[in-house]
């Protein structure tokens, strides 16, 4: 069976995405590569997050990099849902992470239809997710809790791990951590992206890239996006 005729399927009662994670991961960078937001783009975002940690209840701030991941991961969702024909009830059991608000993020409502999965659905989907892939949790010495990627996809052979970064008016990387960050992605990991979302406005370079990148392994796939600013903290008004 070829590759575009068959996507997702169960395999030892596990649900993937039909197809190496080398690959996936590369087809992933190719989806950010392709895709850049409007200023309209992240203001609809930001404003379907707001409402979201106010309904779900959530703390009453929302960080850039919730509004890279809501952009950027409906897209994902939708190219990966037609390109493998993955069904809609089987999306959160191969593209999930643990951002309650971000999940139910769409800015195509008239052309997706990821968006009709319910709180109630990812809320189910993902403890199963965690435990068919406990590499999802990775546990550092002095720390309680586990650390987790921004973003996990389910290959046929092990997940893919996406993680997002917002540089802001910083202009330049904190290259030791994105290095110690990442390297735990790619030990944990069968592939791992890291997207790195800079202010377009600021004209300013990126301090620190070129030496993240030579400091990663070359299988970590490192994509810079430059887009409009985001407002640090957005926070909605008490009721």
């Amino acid at each position: 069976m070829g590759q575009d005729q068959v996507v997702s399927y169960m395999r030892e009662d596990e649900i993937c995405i039909n197809t190496q994670p080398a690959v996936l991961a590369s087809e992933v960078a190719n989806i950010f590569r392709a895709v850049t937001p409007s200023e309209q783009d992240i203001a609809e975002v930001q404003r379907q997050l707001l409402c979201r940690h106010a309904d779900l209840p959530l703390r009453e701030k929302i960080a850039p990099e919730e509004v890279i991941e809501g952009f950027f991961r409906c897209f994902l969702t939708d190219h990966l849902q037609r390109r493998f024909k993955v069904e809609l009830v089987d999306i959160p059991s191969c593209i999930n992470s643990s951002h309650t608000a971000v999940r139910g993020i769409c800015i195509e409502k008239s052309q997706h239809s990821h968006q009709s999965i319910t709180d109630a659905e990812w809320k189910k989907a993902w403890p199963r997710f965690k435990d068919q892939h406990p590499e999802v949790n990775i546990y550092v010495p002095g720390r309680r809790s586990a650390l987790r990627a921004d973003l996990y996809l389910v290959a046929q052979g092990g997940i893919v791990s996406v993680e997002f970064k917002y540089l802001g008016s910083r202009g330049a990387l904190n290259v030791n951590g994105c290095v110690a960050q990442m390297r735990r992605y790619v030990e944990n990991h069968a592939a791992t992206l890291l997207v790195i979302y800079a202010n377009s406005s600021d004209g300013k370079e990126v301090r620190g890239l070129d030496r993240l990148r030579n400091r990663l392994d070359p299988s970590v796939h490192v994509i810079f996006v430059s887009g409009p600013a985001i407002t640090d903290i957005l926070s909605f008004p008490s009721k």
